[in-house]
């Protein structure tokens, strides 16, 4: 019984903890795509640096405020583009695997997780389990195992 209290104890919250690292580990991965087409955009807007010269003209005009003898430059205001967003803003939550999910279900304490990651209940829960065990062996100790009583006959190939 005690087994049944103590296996969520330690089980609930390293699901917990793997799920929250899964999902950072997601967030990152993301983060690394968006990285990854944000270089490739710089990557292309420095070839056209070096090889086009239009690009030229407009990044002249546009940062260096530069106009041509007969043109004539109206500031506006600054426009900043928006940061490109992430394909979905939040990974979906992590998920176990079917045979586990099933069993979940079945489980009445699926649904206290919360109790279980909380420490200080955890800790208590813990300790009342040790109790519980403690108590068993002590009310209910190991029989001694009983020893044959009839005298052994001697292996005649020695």
């Amino acid at each position: 019984m005690s087994s049944a209290v103590f296996a969520p104890c330690v089980i609930v919250p390293l699901w917990q903890n793997y799920s929250a690292l899964k999902m950072a580990e997601q967030l990152e991965l993301r983060a690394v795509e968006q990285m990854r087409a944000d270089l490739e955009g710089q990557r292309r807007h420095l070839a056209g640096l070096r090889d086009d010269p239009l690009v030229v003209t407009r990044v002249a005009q546009r940062e260096l405020a530069y106009a041509g003898p007969d043109e004539r430059s109206v500031r506006v205001g600054r426009f900043d583009q928006p940061p490109a967003r992430l394909s979905q803003p939040w990974p979906p939550p992590v998920q176990p695997p079917q045979a586990v999910r099933r069993v979940l279900d079945g489980l009445p304490w699926s649904s206290h997780w919360p109790m279980y990651c909380d420490r200080s209940r955890r800790v208590m829960l813990i300790c009342l389990c040790g109790a519980t065990l403690v108590a068993a062996f002590l009310i209910f100790p190991p029989r001694p195992r009983s020893r044959p009583t009839g005298h052994l006959v001697p292996d005649s190939r020695y």
